[in-house]
């Protein structure tokens, strides 16, 4: 008769012992594999959020310290060439007749320096009067218009005081994510009869997703490519993706026009300007 070898035949007692163990203990082990992958699944979701809640508590700190990269004093910067910024530029005065014997007095200031913010008082004074005085700015490589509306001098000239610059880093991405305003549907409508006002309108969408507190827009007029006069009107409290309508008038007589500029007015490197998310809801 043929020898019938079973399964185990080749096996040593050692091996016999441990399958045994084995298929008595299966159970067990299977539970302790479950109990250890939990432990170790607790341990990493744990970890995971002892990191979170220890970055949402240092999140002031850790966002003060990207602000101050971005701006940093005058007197900290880190070589003699860029210590210092260059003056501001300004031209001479502008003045254009008014309503009723006033005088709107612009005067063009322009800021040279790329990496700097300049800010500063302003009024424009003549020998007998002076005008409210002013906040201002200029951002980094900016030029733009300073001016009295409605003065009653045309003779009045520009004083700026208090002056304060401010080292800012990465300026052009910055200025990428904040300033983001679109002009659309431009239009000027002149004096139909003697009395009746001049009019642009247009509107203005706010792309970027920070509102702003204070803002301006800047409204140019020309005539044979001159200017020939200037208007300006608030953007109070514009929030993140609003679009407004803005109407600015003219009273007084105004030659030809063939061509308008609006500019946008903001100091978006003010963090007290930005309004906070819950005020826009």
């Amino acid at each position: 008769m043929e020898e019938i070898k079973l399964p185990t035949s080749g096996l040593t007692d050692k091996q016999l012992k441990f399958s045994y163990w084995y298929v008595i203990n299966k159970l067990l082990l299977r539970k302790v594999a479950i109990i250890c992958l939990i432990v170790a699944s607790i341990i990493f979701w744990l970890y995971v959020f002892v990191g979170l809640l220890i970055f949402l508590l240092d999140f002031e700190r850790i966002d003060n310290q990207a602000k101050q990269s971005l701006f940093s004093p005058a007197d900290t910067s880190w070589s003699a060439e860029s210590a210092t910024p260059n003056s501001i530029d300004l031209s001479g005065n502008l003045s254009f007749p008014g309503v009723d014997g006033t005088f709107d007095l612009a005067a063009e200031i322009k800021n040279p320096n790329p990496g700097w913010l300049v800010e500063f008082d302003y009024n424009f004074r003549s020998i007998s009067t002076s005008s409210i005085t002013q906040k201002g700015f200029v951002l980094p490589g900016e030029a733009k218009y300073l001016m009295d509306l409605g003065g009653s001098s045309p003779e009045a000239s520009l004083e700026i005081s208090n002056i304060k610059w401010r080292r800012i880093f990465q300026y052009e991405e910055f200025k990428e994510a904040h300033y983001r305003f679109v002009i659309e549907n431009q239009e000027f409508f002149p004096s139909a009869k003697v009395g009746d006002p001049s009019r642009v309108r247009f509107e203005v969408i706010n792309d970027s997703p920070y509102g702003y507190w204070d803002a301006w827009v800047i409204v140019g007029l020309y005539s044979g490519g001159n200017l020939i006069s200037i208007n300006r009107a608030p953007l109070s409290a514009i929030k993140a993706g609003e679009r407004r309508v803005v109407e600015i008038n003219w009273l007084q007589e105004l030659p030809g026009i063939d061509g308008t500029t609006i500019d946008v007015d903001v100091n978006f490197l003010d963090g007290s300007n930005i309004m906070p998310l819950g005020s826009q809801l």
